[in-house]
């Protein structure tokens, strides 16, 4: 959550000030292995029992799971290969818009490709200013551009200018 926690905040601000944080992870399998639909994982300090209180929240939804409820029909519709098949209506005209579109094909492809590279920037940032991967391998595992390159060293700078600052 300290990479959400530092993206939030500007410089100066309180920690008080951090928004309640939900991160959803939707997956394709049930990765706790328990048979539900949700997971929510909330914080506790051991030694007391009580909830930490940070306001940040971890939700698994398993993607496996396809129960007679509202989740069972969501996750069906989410790993839908073709709008046809789906239920939900709202998701059904929406996905059928994006999917069959030429256009909007194009264009939901182009901004997956960019989420993907602004991830992997973002990734080799934290990679570089935790010290954990060097430029050289950095460069061979995601293939960067020079510019992109250039981004990840300003990112990783500013990684550890927090780090540092937040001691």
């Amino acid at each position: 959550m300290g990479l959400i926690d530092t993206r939030t905040l500007k410089k100066g601000q309180d920690t008080e000030e951090l928004p309640e944080v939900y991160v959803i992870f939707i997956t394709e399998n049930d990765v706790l292995g328990e048979g539900k639909a949700v997971y929510h994982i909330d914080r506790i300090v051991r030694e007391t029992g009580k909830p930490f209180g940070d306001d940040a929240h971890i939700v698994y939804v398993n993607g496996a799971y396809r129960g007679a409820d509202a989740i069972g029909d969501l996750m069906h519709d989410f790993f839908c290969r073709k709008s046809g098949e789906m239920k939900a209506d709202v998701l059904l005209s929406r996905a059928k818009y994006l999917k069959e579109n030429e256009p909007e094909v194009t264009k939901m492809s182009y901004i997956v490709e960019e989420l993907i590279n602004k991830t992997n920037i973002d990734t080799a940032a934290t990679l570089l200013a935790e010290g954990d991967m060097t430029e050289t391998r950095i460069e061979t595992v995601f293939r960067f551009t020079p510019e992109q390159m250039a981004e990840v060293r300003e990112l990783a700078r500013e990684e550890k200018a927090t780090a540092l600052a937040s001691r």
